[in-house]
């Protein structure tokens, strides 16, 4: 018995440039503090108990 040949399917969309992302974090780590994004992560959740949810499995 003879197998059929399976065809990949061809996309009929371009794929988008990853470009726009690229400049869009390079603008964007341009305008970054440092050290800010450090400070505000360290008192997220400062003096508030776990939430239902918050559990680590």
């Amino acid at each position: 018995m003879k197998s059929a040949s399976i065809k990949p399917i061809e996309s009929t969309r371009s794929t988008p440039s990853a470009e726009p992302v690229r400049d869009y974090f390079q603008e964007r780590a341009a305008r970054a503090i440092p050290g800010e994004a450090k400070r505000i992560l360290e008192k997220a959740g400062r003096g508030k108990p776990p939430m239902p949810g918050d559990e680590i499995e």
